[in-house]
Order: C-alpha cells, then sequence, then structure tokens
C-alpha cells in the first residue's frame, strides 16, 4: 500500500486551524498517526512548486475561491511557506521521507503521475 501526501494541501488545512501558525507540530502528528494506522510499501510527500501553467490554461478560475482573509496577511502566509521549508529542507530529510517537486506542477499533479506509475496498487492519498 501507497501512502502519497499532499504536502501544501495538508500544511495549508492546518494553517487554517491554527490559532499560533504552528504547522510543523500539526502536519507531524497527523502523519504520525496515519503511519501508526497503516501497512505502507511506500510514503512520499509531494510539494507544488507554483501553479501548474497548463492547468490554469485550462482553468482559468482555479484557485479563485481561495482569497480568505488569512491568505492576505503577509506575516502569516510568511509565516507558513517558511514552516513548510522547515518540513520539506530539514524535517522531512532528517526522518529519511522521501519527497517529490518537479518546476511548473503542484503536488496534485505529482501524485497523479505516482499514481500511474504504481499503476494497481492500492494507494491512499491524504490532502
Amino acid at each position: 500500500m501507497n501512502l502519497w501526501v499532499d504536502g501544501p494541501a495538508i500544511s495549508w488545512k492546518f494553517a487554517h486551524l491554527a490559532k499560533d501558525k504552528d504547522i510543523v507540530g500539526p502536519f507531524l502528528r497527523h502523519l504520525l498517526r496515519t503511519l501508526k494506522s497503516l501497512s505502507l510499501d511506500r510514503l512520499a510527500v509531494f510539494w507544488d512548486q507554483k501553479k501548474s501553467a497548463r492547468r490554469m490554461k485550462i482553468w482559468p478560475d482555479y484557485k479563485k475561491g481561495r482569497n480568505e482573509r488569512k491568505l492576505k496577511d503577509p506575516e502569516f502566509v510568511g509565516a507558513i511557506h517558511g514552516q513548510m521549508d522547515l518540513l520539506r529542507s530539514r524535517i522531512f530529510p532528517a526522518l529519511g521521507i522521501p519527497q517529490g517537486w518537479i518546476p511548473g506542477n503542484e503536488a496534485d499533479d505529482l501524485i497523479y503521475a505516482a499514481c500511474q506509475i504504481f499503476d494497481g496498487a492500492a494507494i491512499i492519498l491524504t490532502t
């Protein structure tokens, strides 16, 4: 069984729930709870690298409804991006968790590609 994690989706989920801008702790607790409940063959966390130009061309209103109040606060957005960078560059590598990102693609594009590569395997997505 494979677990593919949409890193930005989980990060922003906890960012919107957080009162103190902490996403690292909630993200790691979520991941550990998920890992304890499953018997996995593979785990990977995928990250966005800018909006998908291909998707924006097909669907110009993609992400249009996401301009929530918190996202207009540059301090809040910067804090969340900093924590995502910390997860991606320090914490997940230290834990040996494989990650993927490709410029011009979003995490769900990469998750789709991973699903095609492991066609027929049981896959769980967490977003």
